[in-house]
């Protein structure tokens, strides 16, 4: 499936597209226990609580609830 979406890819928008892969996984040893430290999910994979709205992507815009320098052109 991986190689059908590289070549689809390749031929419809980026000729040198090239899909990365990595065998291993970078590992940080954590400087504290697990109960005092904080983390984050950065995910594409547009989820929303249940019971709301899917999100909208508004028109490539990005989510327009975040502050504006949050987004492409906003002040920072």
């Amino acid at each position: 499936m991986i190689k059908k979406t590289e070549q689809v890819v390749q031929e419809k928008w980026v000729p040198s597209f090239q899909f990365e892969e990595h065998y291993d996984r970078p590992f940080t040893a954590l400087k504290k226990p697990v109960s005092e430290s904080k983390g984050v999910l950065i995910s594409t994979g547009g989820f929303y609580p249940r019971g709301a709205s899917p999100f909208q992507d508004n028109y490539g815009l990005g989510d327009p609830s975040l502050p504006g320098d949050c987004h492409p052109g906003g002040s920072a």
